[in-house]
């Protein structure tokens, strides 16, 4: 079990999972408090009015920051581990369309496949051999499993990705799964499907 951190830094990517997904992340984070830090990362130029918004009624909750910062920086994700010494890290940052990802497969594997690296890296050089408390929470996808004919996926099934995108988050999932068998970063990957959101 995992005890309140202090210090949670939580990757969005577009403004339109924010309403569901930033409740997630505190809840996950159990009982938010006036010594919680939350760092917002955000990868794209995309309007924060939405998100200052919701933040602006829990101010009282906690302390936040927004660092823009494309999560393929490694130099700078680094940089914001150690300034802000994370203690947890909840990833919801990807490049999520099927279609874009067929026009543009190289922008997803920069972001899905290098961004996880470079989050999982900053990790285990700031966590270095203190593992207490850490926790990386890495946001997936069914689609990892490939195409599903009849009922729905399981996360026991293997892995058979069959788009640009599915794939890229695959790779993302087995870098997850080869920190904690290499380095023991104590991590936990959800292999949702598309739950949240306008037109769901």
């Amino acid at each position: 079990n995992l005890s309140s951190p202090k210090t949670i830094a939580v990757f969005f990517l577009v403004i339109s999972i924010v309403d569901n997904a930033l409740p997630i992340s505190l809840a996950w984070a159990k009982k938010p408090s006036a010594s919680t830090i939350l760092i917002v990362f955000w990868v794209l130029k995309l309007s924060l009015v939405h998100l200052n918004l919701f933040l602006e009624k829990k101010r009282h909750s906690f302390l936040y920051f927004f660092i823009k910062c494309d999560i393929s920086d490694l130099k700078k994700v680094k940089k914001v581990f150690e300034d802000f010494k994370i203690d947890s890290v909840i990833n919801l940052a990807a490049e999520s369309h099927v279609d874009k990802s067929i026009k543009n497969p190289l922008g997803f594997a920069q972001t899905n496949v290098m961004g996880t690296l470079n989050l999982l890296e900053a990790a285990r050089k700031q966590w270095k051999d203190d593992l207490t408390d850490k926790r990386f929470y890495h946001i997936s996808t069914d689609e990892v499993f490939g195409d599903v004919i009849k009922g729905r996926s399981k996360e026991n099934w293997p892995y058979k990705p069959s788009s640009p995108y599915a794939a890229s988050k695959a790779s993302s999932d087995h870098l997850v799964y080869s920190y904690v068998r290499t380095f023991k970063i104590p991590a936990m990957i959800t292999n949702c499907s598309n739950n949240y959101g306008p037109k769901q």
